[in-house]
């Protein structure tokens, strides 16, 4: 939300004053980090305390970061006369995650915590294929130089994606010496209890952090032979290695759901399976172990459902998504309450997924009927200066045999190789009119930015905000035979990691 004009003397001497006040209660290193969001002051002081040169990559926009190590300084200052012992903490975080320029020195009573949310969450700092986290490892060297005190805030586990087996095993094992190696003092993990899921970088994570010199291999070995038996163990080492080397490999860093199918392909869901299968075998005279197995098998049964549902979706089938979601619905909220899962899965499912399939199913249910799934490969153009429209793009006879073709439901661009560029985005595609009396709509499932829809150069609707499944009557502008359908999408502000565009398919429905 909005926060506070941070360059006001009179606003710094009260901030300073509560602070004192509330370590006089008890807490002797509090926060004095601004809250979540983006609701920085707009006021020419303000503004002016911001380097134009200083760009936060993840959207563009200038760094506020200098405003606010300004503010800290000084509320360090006057706090440090009155409290000396105290450490002030604050988050490196949003549009304030880059380091101050000038060769700005915290005050030795700060401590900065960076929190690298919009840093891709698949792979370890410095991954080599991953330009996401190669940065990172410039953040951290950069506010290692202006702070005498460092501290590291992230997620274990996949942020807004609580579903399917997940490992950062290679990820601690590399992170948490690291960070240690750059003098960071502390580690706070946001952790899910998943165990179903998440269990053995879970334990390495908690292992690691209270001695990060510990040999991670060695820890994990003794994990997998004490947790599942010396006859299940090795293979469910294998399980989740594989799952960790998986995801460690995958040169694709979206965020929440839309990487995950490119790990968690048919072929690669059958082999876990089997690994399972073996391990269950082996587990099965001693029921502790065989327990353990069986709560691996329902995490895995996780993501089998979610590409069978997903495909569903691709082909159209939302009635058949529609039984697939709400069964791992239903197994999701009873992993919840049998203690293995967490109440975020089922918030993340809902919310992702289940509004999506409901408006999806609703759209082709009976009287309706289903005519076409759009094609899963557009032309795809940007449109940095916004003059796309004067230019013709939406028009049905625009040349756009120049603009790239990209896919669109089967991967997200990331993984095409094509940057998050927050700019204007124009899709454009062909389909053919069946023999229909009814009206006629098309239903987006999702889009990543504001979407404006056009059938044969003329605009018919568009989306009422972000990522929200949306229909638009094309009754009166379809034509027999071909048809151009053209899509602006405004993508210029940041929803999720990595993506943008036309995201899940399109459907042509035939209304009665």
């Amino acid at each position: 939300g909005e926060w506070y004009c941070t360059s006001n003397p009179g606003l710094r001497e009260l901030f300073a004053q509560g602070v004192i006040a509330h370590i006089a209660k008890g807490d002797k290193h509090p926060s004095i980090s601004p809250p979540d969001g983006r609701g920085y002051c707009q006021c020419a002081a303000c503004r002016g305390q911001d380097d134009p040169k200083v760009i936060e990559p993840s959207t563009g926009q200038i760094s506020v970061s200098n405003r606010y190590v300004d503010f800290f300084q000084d509320v360090a200052r006057r706090v440090g006369k009155a409290a000396p012992d105290s450490i002030l903490n604050f988050y490196c975080y949003a549009d304030y995650t880059q380091a101050p320029s000038g060769g700005v020195k915290l005050e030795p009573n700060l401590c900065a915590w960076l929190a690298p949310i919009r840093y891709c969450r698949l792979h370890r700092i410095g991954h080599p294929h991953c330009s996401s986290r190669i940065q990172l490892t410039e953040l951290i060297d950069a506010w290692g130089a202006a702070a005498s005190r460092l501290g590291y805030r992230t997620y274990n586990y996949n942020l807004a994606e609580c579903l399917v087996p997940f490992s950062m095993i290679s990820v601690w094992k590399h992170d948490i010496p690291y960070l240690k190696s750059k003098n960071c003092i502390g580690i706070n993990l946001e952790s899910l209890a998943n165990w179903q899921i998440y269990g053995p970088h879970l334990y390495l994570s908690i292992r690691l952090a209270y001695d990060p010199a510990a040999d991670a291999d060695a820890i994990m070995d003794d994990y997998f032979l004490k947790f599942y038996g010396p006859k299940a163990g090795p293979l469910m080492k294998q399980y989740w290695m594989d799952i960790d080397r998986a995801f460690a490999e995958l040169k694709c860093h979206a965020g929440s759901f839309y990487a995950v199918h490119l790990v968690y392909t048919p072929q690669f869901i059958a082999g876990c399976q089997k690994l399972l299968r073996q391990a269950a075998e082996g587990a099965r005279d001693d029921p502790a172990y065989a327990a353990r197995v069986d709560m691996a098998a329902e995490g895995l049964q996780n993501a089998a459902q979610y590409e069978q549902l997903r495909q569903e979706m691709n082909r159209g089938d939302f009635a058949a998504a529609l039984k697939t979601y709400q069964s791992l619905l239903e197994r999701s909220n009873r992993n919840v309450k049998s203690g293995w899962g967490n109440h975020y899965t089922v918030i993340y499912l809902e919310r992702f997924l289940g509004e999506h399939i409901k408006a999806g199913a609703a759209a082709v249910a009976p009287p309706n009927r289903l005519l076409a799934v759009l094609p899963d490969v557009w032309r795809l153009e940007y449109d940095p200066q916004n003059n796309g429209i004067e230019a013709g793009y939406q028009q049905a006879g625009f040349d756009d045999s120049q603009w790239r073709e990209v896919a669109t439901y089967s991967k997200p661009l990331d993984a095409q190789g094509l940057p998050d560029r927050q700019t204007i985005m124009w899709y454009r595609t062909k389909f053919r009119l069946p023999q229909t009396t009814g009206k006629l709509s098309l239903f987006f499932t999702e889009v990543d930015g504001d979407a404006t829809v056009y059938v044969n150069g003329k605009e018919v609707g568009g989306s009422r905000r972000k990522r929200i499944p949306f229909e638009v009557d094309v009754t009166e502008q379809v034509k027999p035979g071909e048809n151009t359908l053209a899509v602006r999408v405004d993508h210029s502000t940041i929803t999720e990691l990595f993506l943008g565009g036309i995201i899940r398919p399109v459907l042509l429905v035939e209304k009665r």
